[in-house]
């Protein structure tokens, strides 16, 4: 049966994850990439719960044979681990920060022999309630400060930046570096 890969950095599954699941089980065995949270970190995203209950969430999805846990933003180590025939994936990342990591999918496909098939990015209000929400809740004091604490437990060096205002505040909160790691 032909392995099929996906992974996931989310909290919440909605009808875009699912969808791609589908489409993925057209195709053979569904196996699920979860981030871990020194991964989704360096994603430049924050999880609000933590990677095993991610796992948990994404085992309890129909049409999914397994989930692994990916250590890394890049799919080196799950490409030499799974081989996957096909990998699947929204076609979100075909411009801008995520643009990256799918050319590094692009080189390991070629390298092994896969094949990289690409979703429309499932874009509705439901979805962008349900981002709304979360931003808004990891926006709270109280997530704000759990999270520096994780962050420091996870990462040796953590970069910050301080803001004096509002608006300062606001510009360094929706700042992003648009190139690859070292």
């Amino acid at each position: 049966m032909k392995k099929i890969y996906t992974c996931f950095c989310t909290d919440v599954i909605h009808e875009g994850h699912l969808n791609v699941i589908n489409e993925a089980s057209k195709y053979g065995e569904v196996i699920v990439g979860v981030l871990s949270d020194q991964a989704v970190i360096k994603y430049l995203r924050f999880f609000t719960i933590d990677e095993k209950e991610r796992v948990k969430m994404i085992e309890n999805l129909p049409n999914v044979s397994k989930v692994v846990l990916q250590n890394n933003i890049f799919y080196d180590e799950i490409f030499d681990e799974l081989k996957p025939d096909f990998v699947i994936h929204g076609d979100n990342w075909q411009k801008g920060h995520l643009k990256v990591i799918r050319d590094n999918v692009c080189s390991l496909c070629a390298k092994y022999g896969s094949k990289l098939i690409e979703l429309s990015y499932t874009n509705n209000e439901n979805i962008s309630r349900i981002d709304a929400k979360m931003k808004e809740k990891l926006a709270m004091p109280e997530f704000r400060r759990a999270r520096l604490k994780k962050l420091l437990k996870l990462c040796p060096i953590v970069k910050t930046i301080e803001a004096h205002s509002g608006l300062t505040g606001l510009i360094a909160e929706k700042t992003v570096v648009s190139s690859p790691p070292p």
